[in-house]
């Protein structure tokens, strides 16, 4: 059975500033903060509420980069979503340019969005230090 890209939009992540430590128990450990959060979809258009969104990263010693990504959004229309995203890049070429790996899943008590709380959704991105795109879809 083959699986279906249905789009979501293009989110969009402002960086800020971000704290490291070399050497954790986890390895190199990035925490990101984003200033500014977007989602622009067709069926979802939102942005960042308030200071909730940043990235927990972590970079093991084989140079994957191991993301986890969570950000509140608040729709257009009011409602709060809650986006969450495991991933994977290349640390050689994160930051600049090199394709970037998400799993989002959604939380959400809104009616009109309660339809999030049942897809898996995948997005690829790219960007640099101050700036992250990516194309968000839902798999059927």
């Amino acid at each position: 059975m083959p699986i279906e890209l249905v789009p979501l939009g293009t989110l969009t992540f402002e960086v800020t500033d971000h704290v490291s430590l070399a050497d954790s128990p986890a390895g190199r450990r990035v925490v990101v903060e984003f200033s500014n959060s977007r989602w622009d979809g067709d069926r979802v258009r939102a942005q960042q509420r308030g200071k909730t969104a940043g990235d927990w990263l972590t970079v093991g010693p084989d140079s994957t980069v191991t993301l986890e990504v969570r950000v509140v959004f608040t729709t257009d229309d009011g409602a709060t979503i809650f986006f969450q995203a495991h991933g994977r890049a290349d640390a050689r070429t994160y930051g600049t340019g090199g394709v970037t790996w998400l799993a989002p899943r959604f939380e959400t008590d809104a009616p009109a969005y309660r339809w999030l709380n049942g897809i898996q959704a995948v997005a690829r991105g790219s960007g640099n230090r101050t700036h992250i795109e990516f194309e968000l879809y839902e798999l059927r």
